[in-house]
């Protein structure tokens, strides 16, 4: 994932930042292998999109998810889960572990709520008393905020104001709104540089398409006109000798007729004529 990449840094430190409430800003991370295998053969295989390891021993879990699946909440429970289980290294006690945090972005509703942003930890039902802050899930909705946005409704989101510019980063469409941020956080260049050549490359890639699909049906268009006048050819072909052999078999009949009709004037019986030019005499009207 672009996240991943070392020129990107400066912008995964700017999001974590924005999100975790770190006592001292953070200024490196550690990727880690994004699969998270499984600890039996009964468990699935995970693969998640962005796994940081931070300096004060937490893993963060970056996931992006486009379109609502009918799994997502089990899936990023398990995700948070096993992350969490894989800080448990051989004779480390349990309270020395490393706290787990996944953060989503979604580029859907998933909460029915109005809000853009929700913090999901283990509480007690009873008393909402926390159990344990050793996992923790942030969901941010970018269909929410892109429709606040629109209505220049946001100050009632209760957003940082991090928040609010890394929101507005990646639902981001023109490269004014894109320039005004770079402008104000410098982490964000080199990733709005990689997207907005993403984006050409896309666009280029896009408008190549276009032109193959435009050559497809250019050639299946002449294809289909070549058959249809190889088609009328062979109809004008195959009509032109049934008119040949309707005329041929015309002037045929004329002639035997004109042979039978002189021959009954010499008087020869019309058995004989019949047996001998193969006619039926009444058929040519004799």
């Amino acid at each position: 994932m672009l996240l991943t990449e070392e020129q990107q840094r400066p912008f995964l430190l700017f999001l974590l930042n924005a999100i975790i409430a770190f006592e001292s800003p953070i200024a490196t991370v550690r990727i880690l292998p994004p699969e998270l295998s499984p600890r039996s053969v009964s468990e699935r295989s995970g693969v998640v999109d962005v796994l940081v390891g931070l300096e004060d021993g937490r893993t963060v879990v970056v996931e992006m998810q486009n379109r609502r699946g009918r799994d997502f909440r089990s899936r990023s429970v398990m995700y948070s889960a096993r992350t969490h289980g894989r800080g448990h290294g051989a004779g480390q006690a349990h309270g020395e572990a490393s706290k787990t945090v996944l953060i989503g972005f979604l580029g859907y509703r998933e909460f029915d709520d109005a809000h853009v942003r929700h913090t999901i930890m283990l509480r007690a039902t009873q008393t909402n008393e926390l159990y344990a802050d050793d996992l923790r899930m942030e969901f941010f909705e970018l269909e929410k905020f892109r429709r606040a946005k629109s209505t220049e409704d946001v100050s009632a989101l209760k957003l940082s104001r991090a928040e609010e510019t890394l929101l507005t980063f990646l639902n981001a469409s023109r490269e004014e709104e894109l320039d005004a941020l770079i402008e104000e956080f410098p982490a964000m260049q080199q990733t709005a540089k990689t997207l907005q050549d993403f984006s050409a490359k896309a666009d280029r890639r896009l408008m190549a398409d276009l032109r193959r699909i435009d050559r497809y049906f250019a050639e299946r268009e002449a294809r289909a006109e070549q058959r249809e006048r190889e088609e009328a050819l062979t109809r004008a072909r195959a009509e032109g000798e049934e008119r040949g052999r309707a005329e041929g078999e015309a002037r045929g009949r004329e002639t035997a007729r004109l042979a039978a009709a002189a021959m009954l004037e010499l008087g020869v019986a019309r058995a004989d004529i019949e047996a001998k030019l193969g006619v039926v005499l009444a058929e040519l009207g004799l």
